[in-house]
């Protein structure tokens, strides 16, 4: 997956990267389980993080760092159209 964003805050501030996604089900079938990264969004190192599907069907991921955790939650409000929160949890 790669990605590219800029900041709320400084529009001149862009950042970009790529990383390598493994999905790991807690057991076959299952609705949670490990999301392992080749490198993490808020750090810069191999990040595994705890995600769950709820059901409603919204995408919830809890990735833990070395100063704080970030909350991800992604669900689609349409078919057309995707909503992303995230937070940090400290």
């Amino acid at each position: 997956m790669s990605w590219e964003g800029t900041s709320d805050w400084d529009e001149d501030e862009t950042s970009a990267g790529s990383t390598v996604l493994v999905v790991v089900e807690d057991e076959p079938g299952a609705s949670s389980g490990r999301l392992l990264r080749s490198v993490g969004y808020t750090e810069a190192v191999p990040a595994a993080g705890r995600w769950t599907m709820e059901p409603a069907g919204a995408f919830v991921l809890v990735t833990p760092y070395e100063s704080a955790a970030a909350v991800e939650r992604i669900w689609f409000a349409t078919r057309d159209v995707r909503m992303r929160s995230s937070r940090a949890a400290l």
